[in-house]
C-alpha cells in the first residue's frame, strides 16, 4: 500500500514540475512578447537611420560617376608674347565616348561641361611669355554636379607656356620689312581695281600706288606702317538743255577728285625662325588732299622713312 503511494505520489511531483515547466515557457515568451512590442519602434527608427544614412552615403560618396577635368578638357595657350589667354575646350574622345552611352543625361551633362570657365592665376604683373608656368584652376557649378551626380576630380592644373608668336617691335627683328609691306600694298591696289565700284570701261575711278614707306612704334611697342595710294575719281558732267519735247541732259566732258590716302599695316607677328606668319590691315585710316600733306602728316606724328 505504502509503495503504491509513493508511486503516485512521484507521478503526481513529476506532473507538476512539467506543468511547472510549461506554465515557465509560457510566461518567457509573454515576456518577450511584451518586450517586442515595448521596444519595436525604436528598432524600426534605428534600422531606418541605418538604411538612409547608407542611402545617403552611397547616393553621394560611392555611386558617383567619377568626372577628371584634366582628361575632359584640352587646355591651350594661344595669341602672342605680347597678349596671350588660356583656352579649353571638351576632348573630342570624351565627347564621343559620353555619346555612344546613350544616357539620358546627355544633354545636360554637356551643358554643364560646356559652362565650366577656365581661370588662369597670373603670378606676374605682365603678360604671359614662352617659358612661363600658369596656375589654371576650372570653375564649376557644384549644385549641378551634384545633381547629375558627378564626382569632379582634377580642378586645378599647372600649364607650361610654350610656342608664343613674337610681335614685331623692332625693323631689324625681321628680314626685308620694306618688301613685305609693298607687296601687301600691291595686293590691296589689285583688289581695289577688282572692286565692283571701279568701272574698266569709263575708269571712273583711278588708283595709283605712292611711293615711301613710313613706320614708328605704337604706345606697346609695336611697329606701325603706313603706305599711300592715290585716288582719282571722276563723274560725268551732263548740262540740262531745252527741247521741242521738253529738257534732256547732254554730256559736257568728266571732272576728277583727287584723294591720298594712309593704309596701315600693323600687328606683325614672327615664328620663331623669324618669318612673319600674321599681320594686321586697315585701309582708308586717313584722307589728305595731297601727297605732300601726307607725308608732312608723318613727320609731325614722328613716323620713320623705311629704306
Amino acid at each position: 500500500m505504502n509503495k503504491r503511494n509513493n508511486i503516485e505520489n512521484n507521478h503526481n511531483n513529476e506532473q507538476n514540475h512539467v506543468n511547472e515547466q510549461s506554465q515557465q515557457s509560457l510566461n518567457n515568451a509573454h515576456d518577450k512578447k511584451k518586450f517586442l512590442l515595448k521596444w519595436n519602434p525604436k528598432i524600426l527608427f534605428g534600422i531606418a537611420v541605418v538604411v538612409l544614412g547608407l542611402y545617403y552615403v552611397g547616393a553621394n560618396y560611392i555611386f558617383l560617376e567619377n568626372v577628371d577635368f584634366s582628361k575632359v578638357y584640352t587646355v591651350r595657350v594661344e595669341g602672342d608674347s605680347e597678349g596671350a589667354f588660356i583656352s579649353r575646350t571638351i576632348n573630342t574622345n570624351y565627347y564621343s565616348k559620353l555619346k555612344e552611352k546613350k544616357d539620358k543625361k546627355f544633354q545636360r551633362k554637356l551643358d554643364f561641361l560646356n559652362s565650366v570657365k577656365i581661370i588662369p592665376e597670373y603670378h606676374v604683373d605682365r603678360p604671359f611669355k614662352n617659358g612661363d608656368i600658369a596656375d589654371v584652376e576650372f570653375k564649376y557649378d557644384k549644385k549641378m554636379a551634384k545633381k547629375l551626380k558627378i564626382r569632379i576630380r582634377n580642378t586645378k592644373l599647372k600649364i607650361k607656356i610654350e610656342g608664343l608668336q613674337k610681335v614685331v617691335k623692332n625693323i631689324n627683328e625681321a628680314e626685308d620689312l620694306k618688301g613685305f609691306i609693298t607687296k601687301i600694298s600691291q595686293n590691296t591696289l589689285e583688289k581695289l581695281y577688282d572692286s565692283p565700284a571701279v568701272d574698266a570701261d569709263s575708269k571712273l575711278i583711278e588708283y595709283k600706288l605712292l611711293p615711301n614707306i613710313y613706320y614708328k612704334q605704337d604706345n606697346n611697342g609695336h611697329l606701325v606702317f603706313k603706305y599711300f595710294i592715290s585716288s582719282n575719281s571722276k563723274h560725268l558732267i551732263k548740262e540740262k538743255q531745252k527741247t521741242s519735247q521738253g529738257f534732256k541732259y547732254i554730256n559736257k566732258g568728266k571732272a576728277g577728285i583727287s584723294n591720298v590716302y594712309a593704309m596701315e599695316v600693323k600687328d606683325l607677328v614672327l615664328d620663331k625662325n623669324s618669318n612673319i606668319t600674321s599681320y594686321r590691315e586697315d585701309l582708308f585710316v586717313k584722307a589728305y588732299s595731297s601727297f605732300e600733306e601726307a607725308e608732312e602728316a608723318m613727320r609731325e606724328l614722328g613716323y620713320n622713312l623705311l629704306y
